[in-house]
């Protein structure tokens, strides 16, 4: 990994915050698989405001993969 492809952050929320700022626009739908976190909304809807997908998900079966 070269050093100039690294971000380091204070915590999830920062590092999902910069990231959706950089890769998103206004009104871009951003794909979140639930359940999450729901302090998420707050943290990306006050600076980047994308429209968001909840994709509903469950506890993966690790005899089927």
């Amino acid at each position: 990994v070269d050093f100039n492809h690294l971000c380091v952050s204070a915590g999830c929320g920062a590092i999902l915050d910069n990231l959706f700022f950089c890769i998103t626009e206004p009104g871009n739908s951003v794909l979140i698989p639930a359940p999450y976190y729901p302090a998420f909304d707050n943290d990306l809807r006050a600076k980047v405001r994308p429209m968001y997908t909840y994709i509903s998900t469950q506890p993966c079966d690790a005899k089927r993969v």
